[in-house]
This record gives structure tokens, C-alpha cells and sequence, in this order.
């Protein structure tokens, strides 16, 4: 069990706002001081306090509530009442098919194309106030009030001749429709009475809260914030001995190993919070609200100054920008950046080097063409072999005017005497 307070570090509690109602509501805070192992624990405190609060929620939509009417109903069964009437739909489709197809037909005839494309896209999708006015309008076209449609179909059916329906299928036709209103009146209070409450937002909440990624998204939040306080807005790189069990790390010259650490900055930790956060709505996507939007938009504006005293650019790759341009399309004044307007140039440029590196890369891996493939080089090897018509010819024999003659031949060097050497020594 969980109890009221709970104080670890800092100030971390979950703690019950009022007693006796159909649920205990839950304060659920996050706020440390202590140590990193403090702030673990803490973060243990705060996800088991969300799961409590999960599994008390769901008990509240499966408790039975009475109406004025003494009709009962349970928020938590919105979907198996909209799965029941639509399994009553199919029956009665068997008994009569084509029929709904032709009516559905009819109603897309009425729809334009902005009306159309606007139905088909998830109404969380839409950033544009008036996308979001004809996706309701949409809906009101397509989905509303089936029966009474059908019903009217199927009587001008039977006026013109075109359906013929038996004893048997008049009497189960009869008894599916009964069901049919029984089910849609179900689901009209659960979802009166879940709007009330908000009970599909705190459910979402509960589930996505209660999950270690929320808690690692909250806590690289307070990361950031606290490393701005120390005005610490960018990453450090911070030289140092290194440590091995409590003692220095020594190289081969027995001199102390120095070490590179980078010290992460608010910057580095908005980012990663914004990141998970970003994850956490594709996943939960009925998550945001007015509150949780507005805690989120005061991190980004602190992000947006940390930037500026670092003289960086606000990324175009910014995790959370869809949510910047849906607030900025319903006019809230957030004073950051959208990219319709102030990142419009620079996502222009960015798709202009895309493109163009795109090209350089195809051009790069097509084939050259034939017409401009180089010569292939000769075989040197192969001309320089004798041809036929290198041989010698019989003009080319040495002819007889052409032989040496006997006073060419070398004369014969005959040795100096002995004599003759001495006497050359005595004129000497």
C-alpha cells in the first residue's frame, strides 16, 4: 500500500485529495534534492503511486452507477457497448444486405473532397482549427443516427417492391432493433457521464504516467532545470584523472592518465526529455491537454533562451514541433518557432541540399554511358612483335663492294725489345 506521504530526499508524496468519493484522487509530485540513488527511489514512489491510482480509476468505471431512471452504467464498457451495436448491425445487414452499403454510398455522395479527407484523418491529427470543424461536420454526415436512416430505407424498399421480407425475418428484424435503441441509449450516458468525469483523459493519464519512460521523461526535465540554475546551458568537456577502484589509473611513464568526461548541459537535457515526450504522445495520443501542454511549452520556452545564450539554432528536427504548430494554428501565443513561419526559409534550404544530394548520389551510381566510356588501352606487348614485313629482304644482304678490304684489317702491334726500352731510358 501507499502511504499518504511519503518523503525521500525531497518532497515526493502521493497523497489522497478526498475521501469518500467514487475514486481517491491522487497528488502525485515530483520533486528531489537528494542524491541519484534518492531520486530513483523517489521515482519508485511516484510510479507506484500513478499504478494505484490506475487500478483504483478502472474500479470506479466498472462500479455500477444509476441513473435518474435507474438505468445502470459503467464508464469503463464505452467500447463493448459500441462493439455490441455494431454486432447487432451485422445481423440485421444479414437479413437485408446491400442495404447499408447503398446508404453509406448515398452519404459519400454528399461529402466534398475537403469534407472526405478531413473524415478520413484522426481528429488528433489535425493542427488546423477548421480541419478539425469539418472532420466533425464529417463525422455528423457519416456515422450519425444509422437507424432511423435505415430503417426509412428499408420501408421505401418495401413501398416500391424492391424488398420482400417474411414473417420470420420481420419479427427478428423487429427484435434487433429493440436491442439496437437498448444499446445506443447505454451508450449515450457512459458517455455523458464519462465526460463529466473526464474519465477516458485520467485513465490515459494513469497509464502513460505510471510508466518508467514518463518517469525518465520527468526526470531528465528536472535535470534540465536544475543544470540551468547552475548556468551550465551547454555540454562541458572536463579533463581528469582516471579512477579504478578508488585509486589513479598510471600509464607506462607511471604518470596519471588523464580522461575526457562530457558533462551534459540544460540544453542536452531538454533535448532528451522532449524526445521521450515525443514518444510518449505517438503512443498516447489523447494524453495532451491545455495543463500538460502548458507545462510542456514553459520547458520549450526555457530550452528556446538556453539556446540563445549559446547562439544556436532552434532544430528543425525539434522533437515536439507538431505540438508547437497545432498551438500556434489556435492562436496561442507561445512566442516559439513554427515552420510555416519563422523555420519556413530554412526547411526550404534544407529540402534544396536534400534534392540536390540526392542527385549527386544518383548520378554517382548510374552507369556511364557508352559513348563517353575511354578507349581501352592497346597491348603495347602485341605491336611490338615482328610483323611479316619487318623481315629482311635479299636488297638488304651485305653486297661484295661492301666487304672489308685487306688494308682495313687491324695491323699487328708488335712488343717493344728489351733493348730498345733500356736505350729509351738512358735518353731519358
Amino acid at each position: 500500500p501507499v502511504p499518504d506521504v511519503v518523503r525521500v530526499g525531497g518532497d515526493v508524496g502521493v497523497r489522497p485529495l478526498s475521501e469518500g468519493s467514487h475514486a481517491r484522487r491522487f497528488s502525485v509530485f515530483f520533486w528531489s534534492r537528494g542524491s541519484r540513488r534518492e531520486r530513483a527511489e523517489e521515482g519508485d514512489v511516484v510510479q507506484r503511486g500513478w499504478e494505484v491510482a490506475l487500478e483504483e480509476w478502472i474500479g470506479y468505471g466498472n462500479r455500477e452507477i444509476r441513473t435518474s431512471n435507474q438505468i445502470p452504467v459503467y464508464l469503463d464498457k464505452l467500447s463493448e457497448a459500441r462493439n455490441d451495436i455494431n454486432e447487432l448491425r451485422a445481423k440485421i445487414d444479414e437479413l437485408f444486405p446491400g442495404v447499408r452499403d447503398e446508404m453509406l454510398a448515398a452519404r459519400r455522395a454528399k461529402m466534398t473532397p475537403e469534407l472526405w479527407a478531413a473524415y478520413q484523418t484522426p481528429l488528433l491529427e489535425l493542427t488546423d482549427p477548421e480541419q478539425g470543424k469539418l472532420h466533425h461536420l464529417a463525422k455528423g454526415i457519416m456515422d450519425e443516427e444509422h437507424e432511423n436512416e435505415f430503417n426509412q430505407l428499408i420501408q421505401t424498399k418495401e413501398t416500391t417492391g424492391d424488398l420482400v421480407i417474411d414473417e420470420e425475418a420481420r419479427v427478428k428484424y423487429d427484435e434487433l432493433n429493440l436491442q439496437i435503441q437498448l444499446k445506443t441509449r447505454d451508450l449515450d450516458f457512459i458517455s455523458k457521464y464519462r465526460g463529466t468525469v473526464n474519465y477516458s483523459y485520467w485513465k490515459e493519464r494513469c497509464e502513460a504516467e505510471s510508466k518508467q519512460i514518463t518517469i525518465e521523461a520527468r526526470a531528465a526535465l528536472f535535470d534540465a532545470r536544475e543544470a540551468r540554475k547552475n548556468t551550465r546551458f551547454d555540454e562541458q568537456v572536463v579533463r581528469k584523472q582516471k579512477m579504478e577502484n578508488g585509486k589513479v589509473v598510471l600509464d607506462e611513464n607511471n604518470q596519471p592518465v588523464i580522461v575526457e568526461e562530457r558533462i551534459p548541459g540544460s540544453i542536452q537535457y531538454y533535448e532528451k526529455s522532449f524526445k521521450i515526450w515525443s514518444e510518449i504522445f505517438k503512443e498516447h495520443k489523447n494524453l495532451a491537454d491545455d495543463v500538460l501542454e502548458d507545462d510542456l511549452v514553459q520547458a520549450m520556452i526555457e530550452y528556446k533562451n538556453n539556446l540563445l545564450n549559446v547562439q544556436a539554432e532552434w532544430p528543425l528536427d525539434f522533437p515536439l514541433q507538431e505540438l508547437v504548430d497545432k498551438r500556434a494554428r489556435r492562436q496561442m501565443q507561445d512566442g516559439l518557432p513554427t515552420t510555416f513561419n519563422e523555420l519556413a526559409e530554412r526547411l526550404e534550404i534544407q529540402k534544396e541540399l536534400e534534392a540536390a544530394q540526392k542527385e549527386a548520389e544518383k548520378a554517382s551510381d548510374s552507369p556511364m554511358p557508352s559513348g563517353d566510356l575511354p578507349e581501352p588501352k592497346k597491348d603495347n606487348s602485341v605491336d611490338d612483335a615482328p610483323k611479316k614485313d619487318d623481315a629482311p629482304k635479299k636488297d638488304d644482304a651485305p653486297k661484295k663492294d661492301d666487304a672489308p678490304k685487306k688494308d682495313d684489317a687491324p695491323k699487328k702491334i708488335e712488343p717493344k725489345k728489351e733493348d730498345d726500352a733500356k736505350s729509351g731510358d738512358a735518353k731519358k
